[in-house]
C-alpha cells in the first residue's frame, strides 16, 4: 500500500507541475528504455526499492503498441538487478535478519554481479526494443 501511495503521490506531483498531457517520453524506444533501467537500478541501489521506480515510471509514460512490451522488459530486469543491490529490498532485509550479514557488505558484494548483469540487461533491451518495433 506504501509503494501504491508513494507512486499515485509522485505522479500526481509530476502532472500538477508539468501539465495533464505531459509525458516522460513520447517514444519509449531503446535509448529511453536504457536510460530507464539505470535509473531505476541506480535509485536501488540509493535506497529506493525497484517496485517504486517501475511504478513511478508507468504513471508517467504513455506507451503505444510495442513499447509495452519493451517497458515491461525494463520492468522485470530493472527489478531483477536492483533487487540484488538494494539494502533495502525485501530479500536482502530477510538475508540480513536471517544471517546477520550487513546491508552495506552484501550490496558491495553484489556490485560486481549487478554491473555484469547491468550490460546483458542493456544488451536485451536493445535487442527486445528491435524486435518489437
Amino acid at each position: 500500500m506504501a509503494a501504491g501511495l508513494l507512486t499515485i503521490g509522485l505522479s500526481t506531483l509530476v502532472t500538477a507541475a508539468a501539465g495533464s498531457d505531459w509525458t516522460l517520453f513520447t517514444r519509449f524506444g531503446a535509448p529511453q528504455a536504457m536510460l530507464s533501467f539505470l535509473a531505476i537500478t541506480l535509485s536501488a541501489l540509493a535506497g529506493l526499492h525497484p517496485i517504486i521506480g517501475v511504478s513511478v515510471l508507468a504513471s508517467i509514460l504513455n506507451l503505444q503498441n510495442g513499447e509495452q512490451t519493451v517497458f515491461a522488459f525494463v520492468a522485470l530486469t530493472s527489478w531483477a538487478v536492483g533487487t540484488s543491490v538494494g539494502p533495502l529490498s525485501g530479500i536482502n532485509l530477510s538475508l540480513q535478519g536471517r544471517y546477520g550479514v550487513s546491508g552495506y557488505r552484501m550490496m558491495k558484494n553484489n556490485l560486481l554481479y549487478a554491473a555484469v548483469m547491468s550490460l546483458l540487461s542493456l544488451g536485451a533491451i536493445a535487442g527486445v526494443s528491435l524486435l518489437v518495433s
